[in-house]
């Protein structure tokens, strides 16, 4: 097996995301046929035209990497999801349906099998391209399901993909600035029937994403953790205010707990757009058991000069975890070594990602010692997209 660039890394790395054309795993990795991404171990940066498929990518990784936690992608169609990663020397692919319930399979890239569910006699054919394969149950993949049943090789690939992190495209608040409170079953005396497990907070807006985002900051500062620190170090040297307040509401005769957060000295729910995106952001990149965080369109709200600042801390963060970004901002591909760069185009109903040629690489250094900027090389033609 020819050795791959990452071979060198000690921790499992997510090497490619994409597509198998034909809806079978194995022959789509022995012949080829597999259209997606190949990815840096550090930072990638995909861009190409509005409906290349960027995101398509981003949300299909995500959805791979954790099928409950987002039901349905951009571009969901049937289609098998492939995410080939790399632990120590050895090529692994893991293939997950869009349809028929999220039937996965985990294979080396010499097509051997290493996990599939085997339901016994009972279960259902499904014929694919001509060929017989078993249907699954709902929800079985092996990032959640296989337990003991787990081969060795499986377990850093399992914990890569439980680190995938999606932050996705767009202001993570759809309504207006409203007041945020949160709220759990009141843990004193009395007020838990035996047994209950202790609740945790929960965020009362209806926003999805100011939700998850404040869930996550408020378990931080309530058990006063070091991703608490870490995340207002972060936002100090970004330039904005991200120091957590957490305060409780005693009411004896409750039976829920109320608490208030706030970031700066001011309530979650006040803060404006782009700082909330900013905190979402951070709060992905300083997530200990994030491995690969996925970020679509990092430059939305963000004012230049913090971009700038937010970008200088994806190169600090890509050390210890991948960093993916999908981007339409000419500061972003500017700031992108060469090598990093995708340009993602939508060809027979997938998206696909290139890296830039020898030429196009020689060509780039030269426009840059001439003074030039990447981004004008990039979007003045300087690449050929046909």
């Amino acid at each position: 097996m020819v050795e791959s660039p990452h071979s060198k890394n000690s921790r499992p790395l997510m090497t490619g995301i994409g597509f198998a054309a034909d809806h079978t795993l194995e022959p789509a990795v022995d012949t080829g046929a597999y259209r997606g991404v190949e990815l840096e171990s550090d930072v990638t940066v995909l861009f190409g035209r509005n409906a290349a498929g960027k995101s398509v990518l981003l949300e299909a990784a995500a959805f791979a990497a954790a099928p409950n936690g987002i039901e349905t992608f951009a571009g969901d169609d049937g289609r098998f999801v492939l995410i080939r990663t790399l632990d120590g020397a050895q090529d692994y692919w893991y293939g997950l349906s869009a349809s028929f319930d999220y039937i996965g399979e985990f294979f080396r890239s010499d097509t051997s099998c290493l996990w599939t569910k085997d339901l016994g006699g009972g279960a259902t054919g499904l014929e694919l391209n001509g060929k017989q394969k078993k249907a699954w149950p709902r929800h079985v993949t092996f990032l959640h399901d296989g337990g003991a049943e787990l081969p060795n090789e499986a377990v850093g690939t399992r914990r890569l993909l439980l680190g995938v992190r999606l932050v996705r495209a767009g202001l993570p608040r759809y309504g207006g600035r409203e007041r945020v409170l949160f709220t759990r079953r009141s843990q004193r005396a009395g007020h838990l029937r035996a047994g209950e497990a202790v609740a945790s907070w929960a965020c009362d807006t209806d926003d999805e994403r100011v939700r998850q985002l404040g869930n996550r900051l408020c378990d931080w500062a309530d058990h006063d953790a070091p991703e608490r620190r870490e995340f207002e170090a972060v936002c100090r040297r970004i330039g904005i205010d991200g120091d957590l307040a957490f305060e409780r509401r005693d009411d004896s005769a409750a039976f829920a707990d109320i608490a208030v957060l706030t970031a700066g000295g001011v309530n979650l729910g006040y803060h404006s757009d782009g700082t909330l995106r900013i905190y979402e952001i951070v709060a992905s990149l300083v997530d200990p058991e994030a491995t690969v965080v996925l970020i679509d369109e990092p430059e939305t709200g963000v004012h230049p000069g913090l971009l700038r600042r937010l970008l200088a801390e994806f190169e600090t963060y890509a050390s210890e975890k991948q960093i993916v970004l999908a981007t339409h901002s000419p500061e972003v591909v500017s700031w992108a070594n060469p090598k990093s760069l995708r340009l993602v185009t939508w060809q027979d109903d997938h998206p696909v990602a290139r890296q830039l040629t020898e030429d196009e690489q020689r060509r780039v250094v030269a426009y840059l010692e001439d003074d030039g900027d990447l981004a004008d090389f990039v979007y003045r033609g300087g690449l050929d997209e046909s």
